[in-house]
């Protein structure tokens, strides 16, 4: 659609971010239909929608590697108020996502590699 006639109804494309260069990148698809028509089947007890327009429009938020946490056989991990470039790329190349919330203002991203955990936030 090339002009917008609606609100964006933003819906997330997959449940975990894409993870690179220090960035976990959200992706969204507004998920508006345009409603031509709708008909309620007693039959069945539901209604039925017909569909015209769909919007098309992407959208991504970024969350941004913020701190790193080198971990130690003992447990004690020593905190870092910054991710080094070694914990981001431990983390992406070596790692996996532990823990993801998308919410835009309090969400988070915890990549955990072999050496390093990286926390990624809005």
């Amino acid at each position: 659609m090339s002009l917008q006639t609606h609100d964006h109804e933003w819906r997330l494309q997959q449940h975990e971010p894409i993870v690179e260069d220090g960035k976990a990148i959200w992706l969204q698809e507004c998920g508006y239909a345009e409603v031509l028509s709708a008909q309620h089947s007693e039959r069945h007890d539901e209604t039925f929608y017909g569909y015209g327009a769909e919007c098309e429009e992407e959208n991504q938020y970024v969350f941004r590697a913020e701190r790193a946490e080198r971990k130690q056989d003992n447990g004690d991990n020593i905190e870092y108020n910054y991710a080094p470039f070694e914990a981001i790329e431990d983390a992406e190349i070596n790692g996996e996502i532990k823990e993801s919330d998308p919410d835009e203002t309090f969400g988070r991203v915890v990549m955990e590699g072999d050496e390093w955990i990286v926390i990624y936030k809005p």
